[in-house]
């Protein structure tokens, strides 16, 4: 998976495939025929010290959901199972594409531990709660965290620490400045690769059928009604609402950080244009460091009762 990335969404693929199918033995047939389960995974290939360790995190919805639409409750899981189905379902995969050889599975199932492991623990789905959002900024996490790192200006070497990994047998790692560049090189993702992937009734394209199942009957309520007297549904104007949020406000719930916040004053800024010519950025950033110095402090934004001031009026300071 080192070497072609495209594997790693067996990872997600594969272990979605082993939970709708762990909780299909779980519950009646009667009940499961055509059903499946939702799940939103996470594709990480970091361990704790920077170590390849292709893994992934993951949400998932406590049953499944019939071909009507009725879900089905299933408050424990057994994890072994989903284990043992996920080694199964992984080595038929890159047996099937030739990446492993069908000794080394043999050999792999006499093995003490498989080296798969799977860990459930419930948690909160409440979109409110704190605990939930964590999770999702967990799942979305990138390889490093700055605030294990520091750097030894004395001995030239980069010092990550983390919590004692087993396997190594430390809680630390010191290397030279460009073995942590090419360590933290390995698990930037290719181009267009998706990290965070919805399956089942959680997927894209069961979203968008859903969408337009909720528009469909919006429209059927409102036949014989008058473009005027026409009112959406309430949950589905909710709905679209909070479906339009911005994408700052997005990034604000998940990573904890508001970008169009400024840091001097606390105000929100606005987009005023986007630089995106290289010699015009060049020039800019070229201007800076011919002065030696930052580049200046913006002014708060102009009180509305100055704005239109008629040509040859004097205008006063922004703050009178």
């Amino acid at each position: 998976m080192l070497r072609d990335r495209r594997l790693l969404k067996l990872i997600s693929r594969c272990a979605f495939e082993a939970l709708k199918q762990a909780m299909k033995q779980a519950l009646p047939r009667d009940s499961t025929a055509g059903a499946t389960c939702g799940a939103i995974l996470g594709i990480h290939t970091a361990g704790n010290l920077l170590q390849w360790n292709p893994h992934g995190h993951g949400i998932v919805s406590e049953g499944l959901f019939d071909r009507q639409g009725k879900f089905h409750h299933l408050p424990d899981l057994d994890a072994k199972l989903v284990e043992d189905l996920f080694c199964e379902k992984l080595l038929a995969e890159l047996l099937k594409k030739k990446r492993i050889s069908p000794g080394l599975v043999a050999s792999m199932s006499t093995w003490r531990h498989s080296g798969f492991s799977v860990h459930s623990k419930g948690a909160s789905a409440d979109p409110q709660d704190p605990a939930f959002f964590h999770m999702l900024r967990y799942m979305a996490r990138p390889a490093v965290a700055l605030a294990k790192m520091t750097f030894d200006s004395e001995n030239e070497k980069v010092i990550y620490r983390a919590n004692f990994n087993a396997m190594p047998g430390t809680d630390r790692i010191e290397v030279d400045p460009l073995e942590f560049v090419a360590k933290v090189l390995m698990h930037v993702p290719d181009k267009n690769m998706r990290r965070v992937i919805g399956y089942g009734v959680y997927s894209s394209r069961a979203l968008g059928e859903r969408r337009k199942q909720a528009r469909g009957e919006e429209l059927a309520v409102g036949i014989g009604a008058t473009v005027s007297s026409y009112e959406p549904l309430t949950e589905a104007d909710e709905f679209a609402k909070r479906r339009r949020q911005s994408r700052a406000r997005l990034i604000q719930r998940v990573f904890d950080i508001l970008p169009l916040t400024c840091t001097r004053c606390g105000t929100e800024m606005r987009v005023v244009s986007v630089i995106t010519e290289t010699v015009v950025i060049d020039k800019i950033l070229g201007h800076i460091a011919k002065k030696d110095r930052a580049p200046p402090e913006g002014h708060p934004p102009p009180d509305s009762r100055i704005r239109g001031v008629a040509p040859g009026q004097r205008r006063d300071r922004y703050d009178r």
